[in-house]
């Protein structure tokens, strides 16, 4: 799937999903807006990151893979940080992360080749979230890991996640 251009610049520069290769190789496509584009642009460039477009999801994607990044390049975080999916802006942090069906997700580990863990992924969304104001939904695919989504932490911008059962099995 490609989404156009909305806002800024209409140039094919600015189709989504955009995609970066480190640390795993993700890509992002959202919509919405960023209210604090500015000073999240500069504080991309003060952590190295070069951007090619005037884009939100650009900043956004840019932010995940240097969450992403962080995660695997210090020692483990467990129980240092929240972990809680839902938490974000003047959220309360989380004891612990669990999965869909109430299990405690895996420590933190060091980068493997594999893919991020759960768990390093939603400290890297709980971070994103901290630092962005604004509206927004997002889809993202990460190698080794799959489908991201995740919105902004009042949901302002709706997203809904689907699945079916096709020949017993779930898509």
């Amino acid at each position: 799937h490609v989404r156009y251009p909305t806002a800024g610049s209409s140039s094919c520069a600015e189709a989504q999903p955009f995609y970066v290769n480190s640390p795993y190789g993700i890509t992002l496509a959202h919509n919405g807006n960023l209210v604090d584009l500015p000073t999240l642009k500069r504080d991309l460039e003060r952590e190295f990151r070069h951007l090619n477009t005037g884009s939100d999801s650009e900043v956004l994607l840019n932010l995940l893979a240097i969450e992403l990044f962080s995660n695997l390049s210090s020692p483990s975080h467990e129980g240092t940080r929240s972990v809680s999916p839902s938490s974000g802006a003047g959220a309360a942090p989380a004891p612990d992360c669990v999965d869909a069906a109430g299990r405690k997700l895996e420590s933190l580990s060091a980068f493997d080749g594999k893919g991020p863990t759960d768990a390093q992924v939603i400290l890297a969304v709980n971070e994103l979230l901290r630092r962005c104001s604004g509206g927004y939904a997002c889809v993202s695919m990460i190698i080794g890991y799959g489908l991201l989504a995740f919105r902004d932490p009042h949901g302002i911008r709706p997203l809904s996640y689907g699945r079916r059962l096709a020949e017993g099995s779930t898509e």
